[in-house]
């Protein structure tokens, strides 16, 4: 998938802060890791998402596949860079473990000192670290 043309087409669905739909292909944003739907800032990081591009036409350029056989994408939805938006307004952080884009802390760090989005509440939970707490208390449900 990755090397080869851009994907565009229009975005038919935001599942939330960080995936969406191009046609018939799921799309997980680059560089970036949104809350949970179920986490606090979930719906807003979705709702976020759905501002910036549903209903554009969007280009995705592939950098990888994900172990869901998402293909992981920059994105731009009109002329939004919408992985770069969803960091410096605040509704995802900067995925350290996969980043590839060094510009990226440096606007992480601008939304938090903003307190621009989730940086609005006091010591936001990350997303991987939310996921890790959620499956361990699955696991532990699971065996009680």
């Amino acid at each position: 998938a990755f090397g080869r043309e851009p994907i565009s087409g229009p975005v038919v669905a935001v599942h939330d802060g960080d995936t969406l739909r191009i046609g018939p292909h799921t799309v997980r944003l680059a560089n970036i890791d949104a809350p949970e739907l179920a986490q606090d800032g979930g719906q807003a990081s979705r709702a976020a998402l759905v501002n910036i591009c549903a209903g554009q036409w969007a280009r995705a350029t592939v950098v990888d596949v994900d172990r869901y056989r998402r293909l992981v994408a920059l994105v731009t939805c009109g002329q939004t860079d919408a992985n770069r938006v969803m960091v410096a307004a605040g509704h995802a952080w900067v995925f350290s473990r996969y980043n590839r884009d060094v510009s990226l802390p440096g606007i992480e760090a601008q939304a938090r000192a903003a307190r621009a989005g989730l940086w609005a509440a006091d010591g936001p939970v990350p997303p991987w670290v939310w996921r890790a707490g959620h499956r361990a208390a699955v696991v532990i449900g699971m065996r009680g």
